[in-house]
């Protein structure tokens, strides 16, 4: 679907499954999305042409099968030289690729491969500009897709049906590679299939800044026309607008649907997808009825044994980034030798707000953030990664993570504060330090602080008038993608809603009964120590860049 709408930009070529070209298309003879054999096509008939004796397709279907599948992605990660025949696929794959855009008057070629390992070869072994647009959608959505027998145009056949356990283990294969490796290595968009039929109009914004190219605001209102699709769903060769397919939701058998939400989590969670809707979440109250500040936490023992041994494990620093590779959640978070720029702090304390801004001054970046943990920093300094170490008043933070999350407890949410920032401290020269009336009023200069510390060249630019409405879209969007929906009790931006403001005043009240004062006056002394080096920032965009 959005490999059609975007094929009818008229510099653009959208191929379909290019993966495929060499076994469906030129050996088996599948119908192209124009009507035509793919062999008898007009566009890959010139294209085989062009590229000659170099588009073999039963060799380069063996080289495919031999080198570019799921499992070989460890592979072309490690880097170094690469088989002599993988080279070479690598390399008729960009001429086949250059020749559909010359022969088509095109210079954006759109490839809906859904192959990581095809991504990553792209990207590390061929000139082009790659760019992922990751496009999600709830599994079990997916998984009573792949159930339903389709007859293909392409061959005239039915399309072999999947149960809910095979569809979505590959639910979870493609996705967890997308996030762990090919979102850490090549600029990725992801896009909620829900999000596409809902605001195609947005979604299209997202990607125009994604690509560099304005798109036509009508784009998503024009009639499809035939393209020329190698392979790829059934529905390339429809016309139809752009719709939301909601069957599953009524039409799918409940055992089914509850095999493939626990074996989907917690992907399906990261992109927003929930197991069931509680009543709750249906009223605008939801949030209330969840939570209320119930400081004693009864009744949620299974919750809160989970928090407690991610906890543990988030306290163990030299363990927890092998943990946070593992996880698929959190592996994209992680800071590697090639990010460009580290954002990390104790939770609620302008972290969304400002990697909003600066990913909205500086699109496709490599970021890592949201680990809330010290490991962040002390990997940034040794792989002299740009650091920026966000702090809050540690009694404001704790509260509002209170109201944020069920599963805290008052003294353990400021002993998680210090225990960050004093871990931290000692590799204060290896980073930025930004207070949060600063991170939330004033990024830009954040920012020109990071560019004089570092020698960077990231975009400062931020004018509030301009970019806080759309840095509040963004922390909104993050909101979204984490809770399913924007609840204003949760939502990392400020708010307006009265029982925020009186779940925070609980939260306080609950913090001055519960954390000794010892801890307090710890907190405080080292959240004085930050400001004083939250205070270079004030200075530092005044002079020349080291």
């Amino acid at each position: 679907m959005l490999a059609s709408l975007l094929g009818q930009l008229p510099a653009a070529v959208n191929v379909g499954e290019l993966y495929f070209l060499w076994d469906r298309g030129l050996i088996g003879g599948w119908r192209c999305g124009c009507g035509d054999p793919v062999p008898d096509c007009v566009l890959w008939s010139k294209v085989v042409a062009t590229v000659g004796g170099g588009l073999d397709p039963e060799e380069m279907t063996r080289i495919r099968d031999r080198h570019v599948k799921t499992r070989h992605v460890p592979r072309l990660l490690r880097g170094g030289p690469q088989p002599a025949d993988l080279v070479r696929f690598a390399r008729t794959l960009e001429e086949t690729m250059v020749a559909a855009a010359e022969l088509s008057g095109a210079d954006v070629i759109i490839d809906t491969s859904k192959s990581p390992a095809a991504a990553l070869l792209l990207h590390l072994h061929t000139s082009l500009d790659v760019r992922v647009i990751h496009l999600v959608r709830d599994p079990r959505a997916s998984a009573f897709s792949q159930s339903r027998p389709k007859l293909d145009p392409a061959t005239d056949e039915l399309m072999p049906a999947s149960g809910p356990v095979p569809s979505t283990f590959n639910w979870l294969n493609k996705n967890w590679l997308i996030d762990s490796t090919v979102a850490t290595r090549v600029p990725t968009l992801r896009i909620r299939y829900e999000d596409l039929v809902a605001a195609p109009e947005d979604v299209l914004r997202q990607i125009s800044a994604h690509i560099g190219r304005e798109l036509p605001a009508d784009l998503a209102d024009r009639p499809w026309s035939p393209q020329h699709t190698v392979s790829g769903n059934p529905a390339r060769f429809s016309d139809r607008p752009i719709v939301a397919d909601t069957t599953w939701e009524q039409a799918m058998p409940r055992r089914d649907r509850h095999l493939a939400a626990a074996l989907s989590w917690p992907l399906r969670r990261r992109y927003g997808y929930r197991a069931e809707l509680r009543p709750e979440a249906r009223a605008p109250g939801r949030h209330e009825a969840i939570h209320e500040l119930d400081l004693d936490h009864k009744g949620r023992r299974t919750s809160r044994m989970r928090f407690v041994l991610a906890r543990t494990l988030q306290s163990q620093h030299r363990v927890y980034p092998l943990f946070a590779l593992l996880v698929p959640t959190r592996s994209p978070l992680l800071v590697r030798q090639d990010t460009e720029l580290v954002i990390e702090g104790a939770p609620r304390s302008a972290n969304t707000f400002l990697l909003a801004a600066f990913e909205l001054l500086n699109p496709n970046r490599r970021t890592a953030h949201h680990l809330h943990n010290p490991c962040q920093v002390l990997r940034a300094a040794r792989f002299g990664v740009p650091c920026i170490v966000v702090v809050r008043d540690p009694m404001d933070a704790a509260a509002s993570t209170l109201v944020w999350s069920a599963d805290r407890r008052p003294r353990e949410v400021v002993q998680d504060w210090v225990s960050f920032y004093e871990r931290a401290l000692p590799y204060a020269d290896s980073f930025v330090v930004a207070d949060f009336e600063q991170a939330t009023t004033a990024p830009g200069k954040v920012l020109a602080a990071a560019n004089h510390r570092f020698g960077t060249c990231f975009a400062t630019d931020h004018e509030p008038e301009r970019h806080d409405p759309l840095v509040m879209e963004s922390v909104d969007r993050f909101g979204r993608d984490h809770d399913g929906e924007v609840y204003e009790t949760r939502v990392a931006r400020p708010s307006s809603s009265e029982y925020r403001h009186q779940q925070q005043r609980l939260a306080h009240r609950a913090l001055d009964e519960e954390v000794p004062a010892s801890l307090r006056r710890r907190a405080g002394e080292l959240y004085e120590t930050y400001l004083g080096l939250a205070a270079r920032i004030l200075v530092a965009e005044d002079q020349p860049a080291r």
